[in-house]
C-alpha cells in the first residue's frame, strides 16, 4: 500500500531559482521548486528522506506515512556562499598571497570540501494541521 507524505520548500531568494532534487530511499523521485508544495508516496513503512542541488545535500530524514516535512535553508549558509564566492577569492586574488595556480587550487579545494562537508538544506517535520 502507498504511503503519502506532504514536502514543502520555503520561499527564498537566496538559491530559490534552483530546483532541488528530492530522494526517498536514495532513489530520486522529484523536483522541488522554491514555495512549491507536493505529496510524494513510498511503498515501505518508513522511508529515509534527503534533498540535493548541485552536490550540497540535506540532513536525512525518518519519514513515515502522513508527515508533513519543511525545506529550508540553515541559517550559517548564507555565510558560507558569501565566503566561498566573494571572501575567499577577493583575499587570494587581491592580496596576491598564493600564485595564481594554486589560488585557484586553493579555491576548488574549497569549494569542494563545502560540498562534502557542509548540508545546507534542512529538513524537519512540521506538527501536524
Amino acid at each position: 500500500m502507498n504511503k503519502t507524505i506532504k514536502i514543502k520548500r520555503d520561499p527564498l531568494f537566496f538559491r530559490g531559482q534552483s530546483l532541488l532534487s528530492v530522494y526517498i530511499n536514495e532513489e530520486k523521485v522529484s523536483k522541488l521548486s522554491s514555495g512549491e508544495e507536493k505529496k510524494l508516496s513510498f511503498h515501505t513503512e518508513h522511508a529515509s528522506l534527503r534533498v540535493s542541488l548541485f552536490g550540497e545535500r540535506s540532513n536525512t530524514l525518518e519519514v513515515s506515512a502522513n508527515d508533513h516535512i519543511r525545506v529550508t535553508i540553515a541559517s550559517w549558509a548564507i555565510w558560507v556562499y558569501l565566503f566561498k564566492l566573494l571572501v575567499l577569492p577577493v583575499s587570494l586574488v587581491y592580496f596576491e598571497l598564493f600564485p595564481p595556480f594554486t589560488s585557484l587550487l586553493l579555491l576548488l579545494g574549497t569549494f569542494s570540501l563545502c560540498h562534502l562537508f557542509l548540508k545546507p538544506f534542512k529538513l524537519f517535520k512540521e506538527s501536524d494541521n
